[in-house]
């Protein structure tokens, strides 16, 4: 199994105030699998968290509210996935040819399993095993980055990401994926 340990970074710009939060977490493979855990701590009375959908289901436009996401794929080459997790239990994951072409929703992908729990009112904890059939052979590394978006209560979204590569908020470059998994 490899595994890696993250924190994710607010990107600051003349329109971006991001909350007093934390965000950290950990991604590890395993041959078949993709394990990613989220926690994000602080002031959570401050973050527009969704309520819990009883039918977690797959939803579009997952990233105009709070959003963990993870981008992944093979070591060299252009195409990659895209995965939502919503708070809500709602999920999406698409495939991408190159950087932000082709995109289309990954149907060889099972549907995710979305734990989330709050520890203390003031830490949230989200987390999902993927299985990688259609993402990547076994025993191909591959190169992950993880990005979340919250949306506060008053409905201004802030963009977190490992690195921000670019002058505005962009979780698609080709510089974000900076975690490298055997």
């Amino acid at each position: 199994m490899s595994m890696c340990v993250f924190t994710l970074h607010p990107f600051y710009g003349a329109i971006h105030n991001p909350p007093h939060i934390r965000i950290t977490g950990q991604v590890s493979k395993t041959l078949q699998s993709l394990a990613i855990g989220y926690q994000l701590a602080g002031e959570l009375t401050a973050i527009h968290l969704p309520e819990s959908s009883e039918h977690p289901e797959r939803r579009d436009c997952l990233w105009k509210g709070t959003c963990f996401e993870l981008f992944v794929k093979k070591t060299d080459s252009e195409g990659y996935r895209e995965i939502n997790l919503s708070p809500a239990g709602y999920w999406n994951i698409y495939r991408f040819d190159k950087y932000r072409k082709g995109m289309q929703e990954e149907t060889g992908v099972a549907a995710p399993r979305i734990r989330v729990g709050i520890k203390n009112e003031g830490i949230l904890k989200i987390s999902t095993d993927i299985h990688l059939d259609a993402i990547t052979a076994l025993y191909q590394p591959i190169q992950v980055a993880v990005s979340a978006v919250i949306q506060t209560v008053t409905g201004q979204l802030s963009y977190w990401a490992l690195t921000h590569p670019g002058p505005e908020p962009d979780f698609h470059h080709k510089d974000s994926f900076v975690i490298r998994l055997e």
